[in-house]
């Protein structure tokens, strides 16, 4: 009920009427200034809303919708506030957010599972001779090695896609874009520092490993320049 109100809310935002809301306020600013669907918040709504009602997932067709949902549509509307220069810049965002999302799935699987959820394709675990009680019961495999080895090489492809879209953003807004996704897709190279231990170690940056990270894209950015 608070979320359809919240939809309420949001579609009179849009309409250009008042809403007792100060996040709505903010946004209704944004609006007047950026070009954002109302499509992709409400698809962000959808995709959040899947938690409630969704914990297994029996594809990658299903993980990637979820993914599109709950990632790549901020990608869409914060890329309305960035600017780019080429339209084509667009299905790259979109990659981006899958695979900032697959990165998430792959780093949180331990903790997913204290939540009775496990966001990895039930039919890949299977084709690499998995169970659901293997995941349950914490077996790091080599089965489960190579399938998490598959899943860290699918992220890194959509990583490598995004890249061709940050560049075509709006020379100002290219710096944060390319800190997030080389420490984001970071966490994979810890996964894998962890012996993909999902489980019981979470891969992660501290705020140095962060920070080591920007001379390289401040130098990326100017020859790129």
């Amino acid at each position: 009920d608070r979320l359809n109100h919240w939809a309420d809310c949001l579609e009179r935002t849009y309409k250009g009427h008042a809403c007792n809301d100060l996040i709505l306020t903010a946004f209704a600013d944004v609006l007047n200034r950026y070009h954002i669907p109302i499509e992709y918040p409400l698809l962000l709504m959808e995709g959040v809303k899947m938690d409630l009602v969704k914990d297994r997932y029996a594809n990658f067709d299903e993980v990637y919708d979820y993914s599109y949902k709950v990632a790549s549509v901020v990608g869409l509307m914060t890329s309305e506030v960035f600017g780019y220069s080429d339209e084509s810049a667009i299905p790259h965002a979109i990659d981006l957010g899958i695979a900032m999302q697959l990165t998430n799935i792959l780093r949180d699987v331990g903790e997913d599972l204290e939540r009775n959820r496990i966001y990895l394709p039930q039919d890949e675990l299977a084709a690499f001779g998995l169970t659901e009680q293997n995941i349950f019961d914490k077996q790091i495999t080599p089965q489960f090695v190579d399938f998490m080895k598959f899943q860290i090489d699918r992220a890194r492809s959509y990583y490598e896609s995004a890249d061709k879209g940050i560049s075509m953003l709006n020379k100002d807004s290219q710096l944060p874009v390319y800190l997030a996704r080389y420490n984001y897709s970071r966490i994979l190279d810890k996964i894998e520092e962890n012996d993909y231990n999902v489980f019981d170690q979470r891969a992660y940056l501290n705020s140095t490993e962060k920070l080591f990270i920007l001379p390289k894209v401040l130098y990326e950015l100017k020859t790129a320049s």
